[in-house]
């Protein structure tokens, strides 16, 4: 329906302007030019409608397909997202398949050495107890591995001990006798006071009594014993 309005508009503006074409090509006559000059203007009016009516076409064309390429960029981006997540568990499943079958390989080459240790040793190994004690080693191991945390205990802050100093004792306050005893008072003039020497002699004199007092008693032993 819009199309052919706007086909019908078209084919108006067409024959409006070969009618006002016509018209003043051929007559020279003012009705006719008025006329003529009226099917122009019409004409024109229908042209401006239909150029804004084209316009508003054009930008809603224009904002349908922005908004076309806006939703295809987000299908797009949940196809890759969903692409990444069905990628992602073909991975899983692929890496779980490869487990599953590591593990049946190791769980039958278990079962041969099991067997074959069964034949040597005459024991039966079952799996429950060997994967027991495996985890028990696996845990002795780690224990010796990781040493308990001795405590350190705090060091005490250490109070420096009070230095006692001995006070100097004053010295005796002597008389100073120095310039009476120069002084000899019996001649009436001033002498030398002579220092004192030590007294060598006296001890000499002493150790020889004391050994002629221990020679003594020696002999006085001697007499009484004759």
């Amino acid at each position: 329906m819009e199309f052919k309005s706007r086909d019908a508009a078209q084919a108006a503006l067409v024959v409006l302007a070969l009618i006002a074409s016509v018209i003043m090509l051929l007559t020279s006559n003012a009705s006719f030019l008025r006329l003529a000059l009226i099917a122009a203007l019409w004409a024109a009016v229908i042209g401006f409608f239909l150029v804004s009516r084209y316009r508003t076409q054009a930008e809603k064309a224009h904002a349908e397909l922005e908004q076309q390429r806006q939703l295809h960029a987000v299908q797009l981006e949940q196809a890759r997202q969903e692409l990444s997540v069905e990628r992602a568990h073909i991975e899983a499943d692929a890496e779980r398949r490869i487990k599953e079958d590591t593990l049946a390989e190791i769980r039958v080459q278990l079962n041969d050495v099991r067997e074959q240790l069964a034949q040597l040793t005459g024991q039966l190994y079952s799996e429950p107890t060997m994967v027991q004690a495996e985890a028990k080693r696996i845990f002795e191991i780690e224990q010796e591995k990781t040493p308990e945390p001795t405590y350190i205990p705090e060091p005490e802050p250490v109070e420096p001990e009070p230095t006692y100093i001995p006070e100097p004792e004053p010295e005796p306050r002597r008389f100073d006798t120095g310039s009476f005893g120069s002084i000899d008072w019996l001649q009436g003039g001033i002498t030398q006071e002579e220092e004192p020497k030590p007294p060598v002699v006296a001890e000499h004199g002493r150790r020889r009594r004391d050994e002629h007092s221990a020679g003594l008693s020696v002999a006085d032993l001697l007499k009484r014993r004759d």
